[in-house]
């Protein structure tokens, strides 16, 4: 007997509803994962069928959820939960979003307006600062490490953003702007050539 029909043979046993021995569907879907065309094209690996939640029976369809870590290797505290419909007549599986897990808590909310004011009014003074690094043409580059710390990939990339729109924002009618990056340089205060300028 093949793996699929040990599949269909034990499912056909069970009763409509919630399967009461998750553990034992997990192991026959294991053996026969490979059999089945995912109508999403994305690819799913049979060992990550050991995470599989709430089975259920409502043939032809065996449906669960599973949660997918993708997004924890970007940095994010929050895994994805997947809910998935396999049809056993015609092999096919398919999967839809459902939710998502918290994995680990949250970073505390940063107030960044304190930060951007601060290091506004450092800039403009032209103050010696750890924070700051002054370049030989008079800009300035923000040592964002300094400023704001790692924390994980989304966060830490989402509050270094936050800041350095800020900091435009708040620059700007002091005749500041942003060339690049975290780089702020201080426009001339008269760009007009005089007429009797040396050539």
């Amino acid at each position: 007997m093949s793996q699929i029909s040990l599949l269909r043979d034990y499912l056909e046993k069970q009763p409509v509803g919630s399967i009461s021995d998750p553990a034992e569907v997990k192991r026959l879907l294991c053996d026969c994962w490979n059999e089945f065309k995912n109508s999403e094209q994305t690819q799913m690996d049979a060992s990550k069928l050991s995470r599989i939640e709430a089975p259920t029976w409502h043939p032809p369809h065996l449906s669960f959820s599973i949660e997918r870590h993708g997004g924890t290797v970007m940095g994010s505290a929050r895994a994805s939960i997947q809910g998935w419909s396999l049809n056993l007549n015609t092999l096919t599986a398919a999967f839809g979003h459902v939710s998502h897990r918290q994995l680990k808590p949250m970073s505390p909310r940063l107030n960044l307006e304190p930060i951007a004011q601060e290091l506004a009014e450092c800039i403009v003074a032209e103050a010696i600062d750890p924070r700051l690094r002054w370049l030989r043409n008079g800009s300035v580059q923000i040592n964002m490490q300094t400023v704001i710390p790692f924390t994980n990939r989304q966060t830490t990339a989402g509050r270094r953003k936050r800041l350095s729109k800020r900091l435009v924002e708040i620059l700007a009618p002091q005749g500041w702007s942003s060339p690049y990056g975290n780089v702020y340089t201080k426009e001339p205060d008269d760009k007009t050539t005089p007429v009797n300028a040396d050539r």
